[in-house]
């Protein structure tokens, strides 16, 4: 009996040592696996990189300043994954924006090649793709990383165009600027905005003083993830409008992106840095406080948002949006009803700028906008339904990394 017993532990203690003796060779041969992706990322030009492995499954994080369009940093990121990597290793992928975890992508590296091979289709290599906003056993992971993208200067030259239909002596009133913009990341989060505007064109009648160099958005926002996929944005500063103060949102996602509430709560002032020729009335301060609901219909990348509340000039009223996204284009069609019983609707669009990739940082970079955004009102003098802008509005973030549509886009760039 005691033989036997002996017999049994000495068979489990070389199991164990066996296993271990394994495990160990697995890590050795995956660390210069690692070390050679993080290079190869940094050297096409991503940020906060960084490649562990938990398991037998590698993870990779990193953050893409360098492709207009998300989905195709994950394609050329694809690539270099593939060609640096020798064995078929699970593959689960996070994409961060100003360091912040973003979608989580899971993946098979032998699926990849059967797919390069043309042993499988694009739609049959996406559907073994899984996209998600969060991932319980790999969102404690983000640690330390390599390139790190804070106090990099981003210099972004911004169009602005406005243009106004009415029966007045110049049926058409526009203004172009040219707004030049510095993005700096501070922190995890934590951002910094400026932006001068530089007047080319101005013919709208009510705008005395708008045709000299005068600044625009000067904000410094942080950005927080929460738990739950609990979003938070904090800016203060000067923002559009001429409004100077603080603000902050709060929006929370349901079903993997698909549904969403928020709040967006403002206490501002009336600033100009330029001296005004005509009274202006909204020189008090002003409270705003808007809920929000979306609604996302996938078939479509379909979004319809409602938002009720004390728009700016304590102005009580609704706004309804409906946003379109065919792929980097963003189409969408509004109305805003208001008291004391004032209507107003309009369109707006989003369209991308060339290149599709940008410079490779080092220091500085200089680059156009990623696209250019126009919104126009039926009735463009009448200030029902108004708000400011900050520059960091979520619903704009978060658009492109909603799990289905990135899953849809990819597809595409895969083709």
């Amino acid at each position: 009996m005691l033989d036997n017993l002996l017999k049994c532990s000495l068979s489990v203690l070389c199991h164990v040592a066996l296993l271990f003796c394994m495990l160990k060779t697995v890590t050795a041969q995956t660390e210069p696996v690692k070390e050679s992706i993080a290079c190869e990322l940094i050297a096409e030009g991503f940020e906060n990189v960084f490649v562990i492995s938990k398991d037998s499954t590698l993870v990779i994080g990193y953050e893409n300043r360098r492709f207009r369009f998300e989905p195709r940093g994950l394609v050329e990121a694809l690539k270099i994954i593939e060609r640096t990597t020798v064995n078929n290793f699970p593959l689960v992928i996070i994409i961060s924006y100003q360091k912040i975890p973003m979608l989580y992508i899971s993946l098979n590296l032998v699926d990849y090649r059967d797919f390069l091979t043309g042993q499988l289709s694009v739609d049959e290599f996406t559907e073994m793709i899984n996209i998600s906003m969060e991932n319980d056993d790999f969102s404690a992971l983000y640690g330390s990383v390599e390139n790190n993208s804070q106090f990099k200067a981003d210099f972004v030259i911004l169009p602005q165009f406005r243009a106004q239909f009415g029966n007045f002596d110049q049926p058409v009133q526009s203004n172009i600027n040219i707004i030049p913009e510095m993005n700096i990341l501070l922190a995890k989060g934590l951002s910094l905005k400026t932006q001068v505007i530089v007047p080319v064109q101005n013919s709208f009648l009510l705008d005395n003083g708008e045709s000299e160099v005068r600044p625009g958005i000067m904000a410094i926002n942080q950005m927080l993830r929460l738990e739950d996929n609990l979003f938070l944005t904090a800016s203060a500063g000067f923002f559009t409008m001429d409004r100077v103060g603080v603000n902050l949102e709060f929006k929370k996602y349901f079903a993997d992106g698909k549904i969403a509430i928020g709040t967006n709560i403002g206490y501002t002032a009336f600033y100009t840095f330029i001296p005004k020729q005509i009274e202006y009335f909204e020189d008090d301060a002003y409270f705003t406080g808007l809920l929000s609901a979306e609604y996302r219909y996938q078939p479509y990348d379909l979004t319809g948002r409602i938002q009720f509340g004390n728009f700016l000039y304590n102005d009580p009223g609704v706004r309804f949006d409906i946003l379109r996204q065919f792929g980097e284009v963003n189409i969408g069609f509004f109305c805003i009803v208001s008291q004391p019983s004032e209507f107003n609707g309009g369109f707006n669009f989003a369209i991308p700028l060339p290149p599709g990739k940008f410079m490779k940082f080092k220091y500085m970079r200089l680059r156009q906008a990623d696209k250019f955004t126009w919104e126009y009102r039926a009735k463009g003098f009448v200030k029902n339904g108004t708000i400011y802008k900050t520059g960091n509005e979520l619903i704009e973030i978060m658009l492109e990394y909603n799990p289905d549509f990135f899953l849809k886009r990819l597809n595409k760039e895969l083709q």
